[in-house]
């Protein structure tokens, strides 16, 4: 009896030392367990906070994009009202040219018969002369 009375004891220590193991594994894969959530949580909330502010920088760098477009577009219209007036100008230029031009032609063709009449005054004075100088 003895043998199987320490027998038992030994058993039943056993048991309470595997109970005792046990309770402390379910411990500890509670406690890794709440661990890995708790990671998991805060792994989540990073890459939720990364793709906000990666989100917040696109918006960003899309309005400074879009300002800056909208500067070249201002400046280009700028520069195209720029030529417009430019050319304006020198279509206007042109006109006045041709105008000095005609006018320069006019006074061209008026001189010419201003020298044709002279011309021929000379002539009718040198005629006169002679008949003068005949009498």
């Amino acid at each position: 009896y003895l043998s199987l009375y320490e027998a038992e004891e030994a058993n039943d220590g056993q048991q309470v030392l595997l109970t005792v193991v046990a309770q402390e594994h379910a411990k500890k894969s509670a406690e890794l367990e709440k661990e890995v959530a708790r990671l998991l949580e805060a792994k989540v909330a990073f890459e939720f906070h990364a793709a906000k502010d990666k989100a917040e920088a696109l918006g960003n760098m899309q309005q400074s994009m879009e300002a800056a477009l909208a500067d070249k577009v201002s400046k280009l219209e700028h520069s195209e009202h720029h030529l417009q007036l430019k050319s304006d100008q020198n279509d206007h230029l042109k006109e006045d040219l041709k105008e000095k031009i005609a006018l320069l032609a006019q006074r061209e063709a008026r001189l010419l018969e201003f020298f044709k009449a002279q011309e021929e005054n000379k002539e009718v004075i040198a005629d006169l002369q002679e008949k003068l100088e005949l009498r």
